[in-house]
């Protein structure tokens, strides 16, 4: 299973964090967060990350432009769009060569069906908790749902996902979850992740 950790923003907390070996990082480029790394992390910062961590920009209703601009800026792997973007613009990040991770809100009457314009050009989809923000909410939606995703783009679970959680995820069986994404119930403040408890999770996951 892969597993991304999202919201980094401080140098030294993400050298350490990286060295628990998490298969991606999440950078956030985003105005609306407190958790929007730009004036955080230079480009120089995130050349010192391993090349076999997927470093991954994400971003919220950008434009095309704007976001290629800043994922050669960083030397970013992947986009990760996070807001409510269109198929049309996925397509397009998508011919570039990067490769595209889609943020779904999973609400109590979210349809997956709304899924399948984007998933020739996503090489994975997140399902994220809906909430008042774009992602970061802390909250959890019923995982339950995830057996009427009869898609076939891999994806990540999302939302909400915190220490201690690790057998239940264990036991989400889909034949299309590729992993999980952890992001606010392992920080310290936003953006500061608890090193311990990250490491604990990747642990506990992987054995």
């Amino acid at each position: 299973m892969l597993i991304k950790v999202c919201g980094m923003k401080f140098p030294e907390n993400m050298l350490n964090v990286a060295a628990a070996e998490p298969d991606m990082l999440g950078f956030i480029f985003y105005d609306g967060t407190q958790r929007n790394m730009a004036d955080y992390l230079s480009p120089d910062d995130l050349k010192k990350l391993s090349p076999k961590i997927i470093k991954t920009g994400v971003f919220v209703n950008e434009t095309a432009d704007q976001i290629i601009r800043t994922v050669e800026k960083y030397g970013l792997n992947a986009v990760q769009l996070h807001g409510d973007e269109s198929p049309e613009l996925c397509k397009t990040i998508s011919r570039t060569g990067f490769p595209v991770f889609k943020a779904f809100r999973v609400s109590d009457d979210f349809s997956f069906e709304s899924t399948e314009a984007y998933s020739l050009s996503c090489r994975f989809f997140i399902f994220d908790a809906d909430g008042k923000s774009y992602g970061g909410n802390g909250t959890q939606f019923n995982w339950e749902k995830l057996k009427s995703y009869d898609g076939q783009t891999p994806f990540l679970l999302s939302g909400g996902i915190k220490p201690g959680d690790e057998e239940n995820l264990k036991k989400v069986k889909h034949p299309h979850l590729a992993g999980f994404d952890i992001n606010s119930k392992f920080e310290i403040e936003p953006g500061l992740k608890n090193v311990e408890s990250v490491k604990n999770f990747i642990t506990t996951l992987r054995s």
